[in-house]
């Protein structure tokens, strides 16, 4: 049983994809629990937080282009897991 559970494991660890890192100028959807997805903001990356062996994206700083939002409301901060790519930056 335990060697069955240790193969699965194996074989997960092996199909990991390498994904696409988020890069300065993607345009992303900001996915919120607390809304429709149809709701959902869409946003300009301007900045990436690299983490410490500076190989993957942990958090990026967003430009929201709300109107109704203040100058210094319109960046945020926000985990890569939160975010869908729509548009890849050239």
């Amino acid at each position: 049983m335990e060697e069955g559970i240790l193969d699965i494991i194996e074989a997960l660890s092996q199909e990991r994809k390498v994904t696409r890192n988020y890069k300065v100028g993607d345009i992303v959807l900001v996915k919120d629990d607390s809304t429709d997805r149809n709701l959902w903001p869409m946003a300009k990356i301007v900045s990436v937080r690299m983490d410490s062996k500076q190989e993957c994206v942990r958090s990026v700083f967003l430009q929201f282009a709300s109107p109704d939002l203040s100058e210094d409301k319109r960046v945020k901060e926000r985990p890569v897991i939160k975010l869908i790519l729509l548009l890849e930056a050239e």
